[in-house]
């Protein structure tokens, strides 16, 4: 089998080095912070409790603009002077209410708001990835702390409490509900208020209650406020904000800016003899487009103040101040028992394994409580040095808490040039080689496997038998140009890279081949330019950014154009593949039932009422299945005819002729269709604008395969006319051009370019949740991440499925001449030591065997160009891996490269590896005897 299928081998040996390098550079670049296990015990390090119970109220995306008293220009009917009761309160009962805007650490996402505002401890980045398979938080915090106490806890709300507070709550008082489905906000929301009421009315009330809401509409918040007892402590807080478009996860300021309103009914927070906290201790801020500045604190504020206000330990691993204006008379000794907290955390952190982070932060903080302890600041000054110590260990943690490992991340990136350096040995040599690739695979395979597995991932010793090659001058310029595409215009790439075909049409024998060429060239660019119209924005690309992707960019719906073109695109797609397959009369045998069982998916899915989306989804699903089944078992894109002869009056009728309708595309034609239907599965999980997008993208595909195939027919005519001999169409193979890395740069471009049309950018708020509830109307494993990947990936999964299409399209598969076998035998023998008794002979070729060696060429192409990528993205993300934009721009940047990276690697294997040789072998039926013979 590994004789046999060498080039699955081959495939799979460079994706095992991408996976390899990715892994290792991973590991050193994205690290999980240490989370020490310490638990505080002092009981003499809290506070006498002001309050006996607590309420929490956690609003899903609550911004502080909504609850403001100065909300920003122009005002929103939705959003703003809607939940006024905050700020009603804050403004007659100025001692029992507070009102803040509060900084959420990004990641702005659920899980890791949750935890900082429970443990009052920093999250990093890669903890992001944690939001969808949350484990229970085993370090301290105010959970903890209440359970410790004999605290009784209530929870009704999103179920993500659950995950990290499994056993924190009394499980008769305890409502999760799943919270995911981002198009029910309803029944998460009715849950709480179903059983938040009964919860404050029991007698005895629970000591704690946590509600979490998914939205404002429910809250309830005037009955919630009227049924609180006297010594119970109410605080509303959003877990992060959100953007304009209501979108979170990054760093942007509106998604950062959360609300927090901290309310006592009973006894006031602030007593009237009590001293207003100094200046120097309160920090003021401006919302974007108020007008005055408005209090802030930092969101993790909240856990050493709460805790003791309730008479607890402050968490250990807490990095938040207490918030001054809680505490009264009361503040010094808060603020005391707050910095001695911090600092035995911080002596803790520096004697563990990971303590040497701190190392250049450490003058810095042993200066800060040293101020903190020096017995001459009394008074204000006492509080502002005892406030900074704490504000210097919370800004030393942010700006070194991610724990780079130099090593591994110097191992990931050779290991990822190497690949790169290998692959394009790989590429160049079996350009050379040609039709006795299988020869040369097999001598070079066994070479590579065994010195990986013996090197330990980085021994690739085998590569130093590929010999040096010479590149083509017009090769390297596409190349470079690749390179250069993270900072340049994709439409523009795409323009450029079709220079060399109108070069050819100018050039080209015959006025035929002139017009199919500048015909499908002006088609192409003109599908990749209506592509580039939709667009979403990231936040630094604003205000010279304007959103088409959707109707505006405060209201995700889609556009006019795309409710208008959605259904009749939807019904002239199946349409456009039977012309294309038309051409090469293709369109017979299993054709018209896949292209009507792809059409049914695309149309289907379209116009039925939204109820029974869901079902319908899996219906078209199915039918999409089929039409893969249908390419699976019986990929025949032809049919056979009996041609009688033609009797001439003077000649009697001659012996009957096998005709072979699509022969000449009989490979390219059932891979085309096996592309249309992945397609299909994409098309499923996007929005009206994606799809519009994805059908340009499939109309762009055949453009540039007509292109290409224009091309190769203009330089054999020219071969021909120089060598003195009229082209023949039945001529060997060896007058077509081999597959060239610059047709594989338009098509890996064009793959870029859907994958921003359709709405992606490589920033986590671009990320359309909704595509999970395609299949189902809550979460359903492993169809809801299955969704969400297909809508993220799939223009880039389908460029590389449709590479192997430039060696297929209107290629007929034919015998190679017997001096071309020879010399790439003779090749392929020079080019190793092995001994002679270990030598492999060259097995005898099937008749595709130069259209499988290009095809193999092309997803090797596709490899390089991608894995250029990557290189370039890991270098940037090493090298500015200190800079202030590392999380928000080089490490997304990077993540989304890794992952496009094994996208293209699983789908080359996929289309060049295992469907192309399911259907050579498949057309090896007796049908195509007639062809063999």
């Amino acid at each position: 089998m590994f004789l046999l299928n060498g080039r699955l081998a081959l495939l799979l040996w460079l994706a095992l080095i991408h996976g390899a390098g990715i892994y290792l550079f991973t590991n050193g670049f994205l690290l999980t912070r240490l989370a020490l296990s310490n638990k505080t015990t002092c009981d003499t390090c809290t506070l006498p409790a002001t309050h006996k119970r607590l309420v929490v109220l956690v609003v899903d995306a609550l911004r502080f603009d909504f609850v403001s008293p100065d909300p920003p220009e122009p005002h929103s009917p939705f959003h703003h002077n809607v939940l006024t009761l905050p700020r009603e309160l804050t403004a007659t009962k100025p001692r029992h209410s507070f009102l803040f805007n509060s900084y959420a650490d990004p990641p702005t996402t659920t899980l890791q708001r949750i935890k900082g505002i429970t443990t009052g401890s920093l999250p990093t980045f890669v903890d992001l990835g944690n939001n969808f398979g949350a484990s229970s938080i085993d370090e301290d915090s105010l959970i903890h702390q209440l359970v410790a106490a004999g605290r009784k806890g209530a929870f009704m709300g999103d179920d993500t409490w659950m995950s990290v507070f499994p056993n924190s709550f009394e499980p008769n008082n305890t409502f999760p509900y799943d919270s995911f489905n981002v198009e029910d906000l309803h029944s998460v929301d009715e849950g709480v208020i179903r059983h938040l009421f009964p919860s404050l009315a029991a007698s005895p009330p629970p000591d704690f209650i946590i509600g979490h809401f998914l939205g404002v509409d429910h809250v309830g918040h005037r009955r919630i406020v009227a049924a609180l007892a006297d010594d119970t402590l109410l605080v509303v807080l959003g877990d992060h904000g959100m953007d304009r478009a209501g979108d979170h996860g990054g760093d942007g300021t509106l998604e950062t800016s959360a609300a927090l309103w901290v309310y006592s009914k009973g006894r006031p927070l602030a007593l009237p003899g009590d001293e207003a906290p100094p200046s120097g201790l309160l920090d003021y801020v401006t919302f974007p487009g108020a007008r005055h500045a408005h209090r802030r604190v930092a969101q993790i504020d909240l856990v050493p103040s709460l805790a003791l206000l309730l008479g607890l330990p402050i968490p250990f691993n807490s990095l938040g101040s207490v918030i001054p204006e809680l505490f009264g008379n009361n503040l010094q000794r808060a603020l005391e028992l707050n910095a001695a907290q911090v600092k035995a955390y911080l002596d803790t952190y520096r004697s563990s394994g990971a303590g040497g982070e701190l190392g250049d932060a450490w003058m810095a903080l042993e200066t800060a409580w040293s101020a903190a302890q020096n017995d001459a600041y009394t008074g204000d000054a006492h509080l502002i040095t005892l406030s900074n110590f704490n504000r210097v260990a919370l800004g030393s943690c942010r700006a070194i808490w991610a724990q780079f490992d130099p090593v591994r991340m110097g191992m990931g990136l050779a290991l990822l040039a190497i690949g790169l350096l290998a692959a394009w040995g790989v590429y160049s040599s079996l350009a050379r080689v040609g039709p006795a690739y299988n020869t040369w695979l097999c001598t070079q395979l066994t070479a590579l496997w065994r010195s990986g597995l013996g090197g330990a991932l980085i021994g690739f010793g085998a590569t130093g038998c590929f010999p040096a090659v010479e590149i083509h001058p017009l090769d390297a310029a596409i190349f470079t140009a690749a390179l250069m595409s993270c900072f340049a215009s994709v439409l523009w790439l795409l323009a450029a890279s079709m220079v060399p075909f109108l070069r050819r049409a100018l050039s080209a024998p015959t006025r035929q081949l002139r017009a199919r060429i500048l015909g499908w060239s002006v088609v192409f660019l003109g599908c990749a330019r209506l592509i580039a119209v939709s667009t979403v924005c990231r936040e630094e690309q604003q205000p010279y950014c304007h959103v088409t992707f959707y109707a505006s960019s405060t209201l995700p719906e889609p556009p006019l154009p795309s409710l208008v073109l959605a259904l009749p695109i939807a019904l002239a797609l199946p349409w456009i593949l039977h012309r294309a397959l038309r051409t090469s009369r293709s369109e017979l045998g299993m054709t018209p039932l896949t292209l009507n069982l792809i059409g049914v998916s695309l149309v289907v899915h379209s116009v039925i009422a939204r109820p029974l989306r869901s079902w319908i989804a899996r219906g078209a699903l199915g039918a999409v299945g089929l039409a893969l089944s249908a390419i699976w078992l019986a990929p025949k894109c032809v049919q056979v005819e009996l041609v009688q002869p033609e009797a001439g009056a003077a000649a009697p009728s001659g012996p009957r002729r096998v005709a072979v309708l699509g022969y000449a595309n009989s490979i390219g034609a059932p891979y085309l269709l096996f592309v249309a239907a992945l397609a299909a599965c994409v098309w499923l999980t996007q929005q009206l604008t994606g799809q519009v997008v994805l059908a340009l993208f499939v109309g762009a595909l055949i453009a540039f395969m007509e292109t290409a195939d224009a091309a190769r027919d203009a330089a054999a005519m020219e071969a021909a006319f120089a060598g003195g001999a009229l082209p023949d169409a039945d001529a060997a193979p060896a007058a077509v051009p081999r597959v060239s890395f610059m047709e594989v740069v338009p098509l890996a471009l064009l793959g870029t370019s859907a994958f921003f049309g359709t709405g992606h950018q490589a920033v986590l708020a671009s990320i359309q949740w909704k595509a999970a509830f395609v299949l189902a109307a809550r979460v359903v494993y492993p169809w809801a991440p299955a969704g969400v990947v297909l809508n993220f990936f799939g223009p880039i999964m389908l460029a590389a499925c449709a590479v192997p299409l430039l060696a297929l399209w209107k290629r007929a598969p034919a015998p190679v001449e017997e001096k071309q076998l020879e010399a790439g035998k003779q090749m392929a023998k020079a080019e190793t030591d092995k001994p002679e008794d270990t030598k492999v002979d060259a097995q005898p070729l099937a008749p595709d065997a130069r259209i499988k060696a290009e095809a193999t060429l092309a997803g090797v192409g596709v490899m390089i160009y991608y894995a250029a990528l990557m290189l370039g993205a890991a270098v940037s993300a090493a090298i500015l891996r200190r800079h202030l934009m590392v999380w928000k721009v080089f490490a997304p940047r990077y993540m989304a490269a890794a992952a496009e990276m094994l996208v293209v690697d699983v789908s080359v294997v996929l289309g060049a590896g295992i469907v192309l040789e399911r259907i050579r072998s498949r057309l090896s039926a007796p049908l195509y005897g007639w062809a063999h013979k």
